[in-house]
């Protein structure tokens, strides 16, 4: 479990991310643009592979609030909502992130939609895609 740790902490550093929280084998970070969010989960996803275990991620973009170490807001439950929904091994992204990121190179598919509760209409999701290489 550490060397997990260690591999994911060493990404979110590459990526310029910070870690918020961690609950169980989960981690919450931060990052000031979705692209690094993206690509530092798809360094994850290939490290945490090479280790034979598959991982799944959830990037979304929206307004925070920072308390102290901690960010709360809607953006911070959306993003929880959306790795509901994510399998094993795959990154999900809301729309709002995919349409910010055109044109960085990064690939994805659609994946559906979700409601929530308090947040007006659906959320359409998209799946990460593994860039070419």
């Amino acid at each position: 479990m550490q060397r997990h740790d260690d591999e994911i902490r060493n990404e979110l550093h590459l990526a310029n991310g910070q870690e918020i929280s961690r609950t169980g084998n989960g981690f919450l970070a931060v990052f000031l643009r979705p692209t690094r969010a993206i690509q530092c989960a798809i360094a994850v996803r290939r490290r945490m592979k090479r280790l034979d275990l598959q991982v799944r991620a959830a990037v979304h973009i929206g307004e925070c609030e920072r308390r102290g170490d901690d960010f709360t807001g809607v953006a911070i439950q959306l993003a929880s909502h959306l790795l509901d929904v994510a399998g094993p091994g795959e990154i999900i992204a809301s729309r709002t992130v995919r349409d910010l990121v055109a044109g960085s190179g990064l690939a994805f598919e659609e994946h559906g939609e979700m409601e929530l509760a308090g947040v007006p209409g659906s959320l359409q999701l998209f799946s990460v895609s593994e860039p070419a290489a």
